[in-house]
């Protein structure tokens, strides 16, 4: 019996055969069937050994063997591991991490550097937090970015064997007022005021660089209709519900004093409070490579993600009852794992933490019209400590429940 665990543990495979394009995924589980058999043969072979000497010998020797074409795999009997990604991080001369990455590094109890190993990425680290198995990864910035960076973690980690699920953190801009600071009129609405450092949980998300636009002219934006686009992508409800749940029982730290100022400027002093989270009926993440900052996107934003919400969660959800979240990753990484599950059959969960380090356009005169540049509103916005406050928010919600996961298994 001894002899049959050590062999266990040291036999399993990574088949690294090339598959043809088109192979189906019941294909591959038909391939991958049979070389578990060639494995079971093995076993086989080495139960009717009786001398443990010579025993030991065949156990050292088949350790190094490669069945035909594949290899010993390093994660096949690794535990599967949360992977929080974000865009950006980095070292401060210190020793402490910042960025959206930095809570998370931080944080972790154990830490080995991966970065080597998962190339199209930026930064990797396993490790623990909480005593849960992590894996903390910035992607750098833009959908390009996250998708490669995401397709390079699925093959590192051979998907769900080695990734139980992912969830994103980073900040974004937001909507200042929940369905927007104008009505249809332009006309100043009364309606529930955000933040910065108000957070988005969600499992939704729409591409909102994937439509026809000519400025200028009466209908200014229009959607594209195509089979093949990658409009949304949507994750695990139940993931973004316990996210959403932690993030009840988060303690807000207080508001620096330039995210006060910049909330000042769009709703007054009386507005300044402690950051609270929205769920995925309220807010969700537009994504675009196109850092855009003004009123017009603001509503269109909201009336693309309003019919996404609706259609995804099967309610009814208006443009004046959302917030949109402006980002440049979600859709990009989060693609590539839905392309993974029609792939594979694998369906890794995924969901994020988006918290507001700006407001998505400028903050408006006492006409309702913009009182500076989009320019000079988003310098303002991100010279406001914006940013930092942002990622420790977003990181709060995900730190609270591996906080609660761990105490759950230990009662």
């Amino acid at each position: 019996m001894p002899v049959l665990l050590l062999f266990q543990l040291g036999m399993k495979y990574n088949c690294q055969q090339p598959i043809p394009k088109g192979t189906s995924g019941k294909a591959r589980g038909e391939r991958d069937a049979g070389m578990e058999g060639v494995i079971i043969m093995q076993k086989d072979v080495l139960l009717k050994v009786k001398d443990p000497g010579s025993a030991m010998v065949l156990v050292l020797m088949l350790g190094f063997v490669l069945v035909e074409g594949c290899s010993i795999s390093a994660h096949a009997d690794a535990t599967a591991r949360t992977v929080i990604i974000s865009a950006f991080g980095f070292e401060a001369g210190s020793g402490e991490w910042r960025g959206e990455s930095g809570p998370f590094i931080n944080a972790l109890t154990t830490r080995t550097v991966i970065s080597d190993r998962v190339p199209f990425c930026d930064i990797a680290f396993e490790g623990e937090i909480n005593g849960w198995p992590v894996t903390v990864v910035t992607m750098r910035i833009g959908k390009v970015h996250a998708a490669v960076c995401m397709q390079d973690l699925l093959r590192y980690y051979e998907g769900a064997a080695g990734i139980r699920e992912v969830i994103w953190s980073g900040v974004a801009g937001i909507t200042p007022m929940v369905g927007g600071m104008l009505d249809v009129a332009g006309n100043r609405r009364q309606a529930e005021t955000t933040v910065i450092g108000d957070v988005c949980i969600s499992h939704i998300a729409v591409d909102y660089d994937l439509r026809h636009s000519a400025i200028g002219e009466k209908d200014e934006m229009w959607l594209m209709r195509l089979p093949n686009e990658s409009r949304t992508a949507v994750g695990s409800l139940d993931l973004a519900s316990e996210l959403y749940t932690a993030a009840q029982r988060v303690a807000w730290p207080e508001v620096p004093a330039g995210p006060a100022l910049n909330i000042t400027k769009y709703h007054g002093a009386k507005a300044v409070r402690k950051a609270r989270a929205f769920d995925g009926t309220t807010c969700a993440e537009a994504t675009s490579d196109n850092f855009w900052h003004s009123v017009q996107e603001d509503q269109w934003a909201r009336e693309l993600l309003a019919q996404t919400i609706s259609q995804t969660l099967g309610t009814r959800v208006t443009p004046d009852g959302v917030l949109a979240i402006t980002a440049m990753e979600q859709t990009g990484w989060s693609n590539v794992l839905e392309m993974w599950t029609d792939a594979t059959g694998e369906k890794i969960p995924f969901a994020y933490s988006r918290s507001a380090s700006n407001y998505d356009h400028p903050w408006l005169d006492t006409n309702n019209r913009p009182a500076v540049s989009g320019a000079e509103s988003l310098r303002a916005g991100m010279d406001a400590a914006g940013l930092e406050y942002a990622a420790i928010t977003a990181a709060l919600p995900i730190l609270k429940m591996l906080q609660r996961r761990k105490l759950s298994i230990r009662h």
